[in-house]
């Protein structure tokens, strides 16, 4: 393979036992920068439990602030709390991301296995709960909420959730968290019940100090014979909060720093310059910087154009575009907006340089001003500046579009086949 493909192979047969606690995956014991939250979250929700109150409980930030990591946490504790019998009753604990769904409606059905009515839908629940005498208390985690709300079966599922926590004989205690910071504002909108707030907790991003907290506190415990300095977790700390904050990046860049240097060097300490050329790779380029800035569908139409192309700079028809478009939007359990609404987004993506048109008529005055029709529009041919390894850069992180990156992956892969099976002929795209 090419030199790129054999220095990756090469950094994934490196042993990541040594480094478990630099994976995003590990939970440590202590959360630094998270303590306040913790100590409200552990105090409302074990309260709910203990006295059997059902509550509706909201868990916002922006990714890799740590909402989830805390909510584990949590429950743990709230686990070992059932254990040593301090609530009433049985109690029950569901943990559920909303990627592992396949339908809006599956958590209906978690939630009615969990409480022990199988097969019944949300309102027979609530009749057969008013009836039950000893019915368990039940803490139902969704993770990744907003997901599931972007739907309109979604938003029909965690509305008549937040409705049914409003009733006294309700055994539940139900927990959203969700990256949109509005997303219980809009649930109360939708259910038009004004004069139950919602209990909301926004997390905020994690600034340097906390960054070089929780990166000192991982390197404790990885084992690794590479020396890191002060002033390495310092500059990866400054470089991840100066743009998003995201705590996973900056795990995830130390992670990558260490084992490149474990890897490519005889060297046993990390320098800022192989951090730097990690971060650059990670958060680096223009455009990845423009990607994260964009809003969710304006992302999946550049994930779908990167999607249509086999190679950057190659010339894709809005038509393809649109194709790949809808399917990662089924992909991700989202409706794919009208044909209008997808030219607005590829506006944006000209505009911010991730496409560029090939021809003097751009797609911006095409739509813009009407004159062309949709058919002509789809036939417009764009040059695709975003390559796989830009979205990886941008949203590799985040578990919604690292599913998609990985969907991206398999078109090309699947669009390159068909490209090789098709005679010299008809290789060409139609635009």
């Amino acid at each position: 393979g090419t030199p790129a493909r054999m220095e990756l192979k090469k950094l994934q047969a490196a042993p990541p036992s040594s480094l478990h606690s630099l994976s995003t995956s590990y939970i440590p014991d202590e959360l630094p920068g998270r303590q306040a939250e913790i100590e409200k979250l552990l105090k409302l929700t074990n309260a709910c439990l203990v006295r059997r109150y059902p509550k509706s409980v909201f868990v916002t930030g922006c990714p890799g602030t740590g909402k989830t990591a805390t909510l584990k946490k949590i429950c743990s504790e709230l686990r070992e709390n059932a254990g040593q019998r301090q609530y009433k009753g049985k109690t029950k604990f569901e943990w559920v991301a909303a990627t592992t769904l396949r339908r809006e409606d599956e958590v209906t059905t978690l939630i009615a296995d969990a409480l022990g009515f199988p097969g019944y839908s949300l309102e027979e629940i609530e009749e057969a709960c008013e009836d039950a005498m000893h019915k368990p208390m039940l803490c139902f985690v969704l993770d990744e909420a907003d997901q599931v709300f972007s739907t309109k079966a979604g938003k029909a599922v965690i509305s008549k959730l937040f409705r049914w926590t409003l009733r006294p004989a309700c055994p539940l205690l139900f927990v959203a968290i969700a990256n949109a910071i509005d997303l219980a504002h809009r649930v109360v909108a939708t259910v038009a019940i004004q004069q139950h707030k919602p209990i909301v907790f926004n997390f905020r991003p994690y600034d340097s100090d906390d960054v070089q907290q929780i990166l000192h506190a991982r390197l404790e415990v990885a084992s690794s014979e590479i020396a890191v300095d002060e002033t390495v977790v310092s500059f990866i700390a400054k470089k991840v909060c100066s743009s998003s904050g995201d705590i996973r990046k900056a795990i995830e860049m130390l992670r990558k720093t260490i084992i490149t240097t474990e890897t490519t060097s005889d060297v046993k300490s990390v320098t800022i310059a192989s951090a730097n050329k990690v971060a650059l790779d990670a958060m680096g380029t223009r455009l990845v910087k423009i990607l994260n800035c964009l809003p969710q569908h304006v992302r999946i139409a550049a994930c779908a154009c990167v999607a249509a192309s086999l190679a950057p700079d190659e010339e894709v028809a809005v038509r393809d575009i649109y194709f790949a478009y809808q399917q990662l939007c089924r992909r991700a359990m989202l409706e794919p907006s009208s044909q209008a609404s997808f030219f607005e987004y590829i506006t944006a993506l000209e505009d911010s340089g991730v496409v560029l048109s090939t021809k003097s008529r751009s797609v911006k005055n095409s739509t813009g001003l009407g004159k062309l029709s949709i058919q002509k529009c789809f036939a417009l041919p764009l040059r695709v500046r975003a390559t796989i390894a830009d979205l990886k850069g941008a949203f590799g992180t985040t578990v919604l579009y690292k599913e998609l990156v990985s969907e991206v992956q398999s078109q090309q892969e699947a669009l390159a086949a068909t490209t090789l099976e098709t005679p010299p002929r008809k290789r060409r795209r139609k635009v």
